[in-house]
């Protein structure tokens, strides 16, 4: 019986020896059975150890089946081709241009010099006036500082028509002043009523200072030509003219002409 049941335990490998103790009498058990029971242990460690490999021989089975089921990777393999392109030296050979430059040596053109005038005495800073020709009367501009009332322009005066000179319409006075920085010793010039003057009553007087002291003085009348010629203002700088009018009503425009300093 004891061996029938050690058959059964190699056949599965595992197995636990059990001993009947209505067969084996307490305290007797013999020699022969224990040895028999070593022998069915050894047995049973075996079983299990070739239980363990045929486990593993399983598992290896089931890994290969595993790895059959996994997907299959494609591995494409690119190869990068690099083009150098070519390029081409052209040279290019120029035609050589002769140019032919002939300068032409200029003579300089003389630079005009104007010599600085020493200033003498007198105000600084005024200009210097040159003697006018007989071509060239005095102009308004040539006057210091003229009054608003004074124009440039032409009018007919007594039995003159178109006389170029300057004017002004004037009631009681007025004044013209000219610095000539002792440059020169005589003034000429006419004066007289324009012949549109508001009023044909009317009596100018022109007195001719310089530097304050007083010249020449002369009175004149509607439709008359007072000339005044060659008075004296040598060693004079300020040339003043001071004009008066006495009218019985309205005014008048007085008219200066041919102004000329000699």
């Amino acid at each position: 019986m004891l061996a029938a049941r050690g058959d059964l335990c190699r056949a599965r490998y595992s197995c636990t020896m059990r001993v009947p103790t209505r067969a084996i009498g307490r305290g007797s058990i013999s020699t022969g059975l224990i040895r028999e029971a070593r022998m069915t242990a050894r047995w049973v460690v075996v079983g299990a150890v070739v239980a363990l490999g045929l486990s593993a021989c399983s598992q290896g089975g089931t890994g290969s089946a595993a790895e059959a089921d996994l997907p299959t990777t494609t591995v494409t393999e690119t190869e990068t081709v690099t083009l150098e392109p070519t390029i081409e030296t052209v040279t290019l050979s120029p035609e050589t241009v002769t140019v032919e430059v002939t300068a032409t040596a200029s003579e300089p053109t003389p630079t005009p010099t104007m010599a600085a005038s020493e200033p003498e005495s007198g105000e600084a800073g005024l200009e210097t006036l040159d003697v006018p020709s007989a071509n060239r009367p005095l102009g308004l501009d040539d006057f210091f500082n003229p009054r608003g009332e004074w124009e440039e322009g032409r009018w007919n005066v007594a039995d003159r028509e178109n006389e170029q000179g300057i004017a002004a319409t004037i009631r009681r006075a007025n004044d013209l002043e000219l610095r000539l920085q002792n440059r020169f010793s005589t003034l000429s010039f006419d004066a007289g009523h324009a012949n549109d003057s508001e009023s044909s009553e009317c009596t100018t007087q022109i007195d001719i200072l310089v530097d304050g002291e007083l010249r020449e003085t002369h009175s004149f009348e509607f439709n008359v030509i007072q000339p005044f010629k060659d008075v004296d203002i040598s060693d004079g700088n300020a040339i003043k003219l001071i004009v008066s009018n006495t009218c019985v009503g309205g005014t008048s425009r007085v008219v200066l002409s041919r102004i000329q300093v000699e």
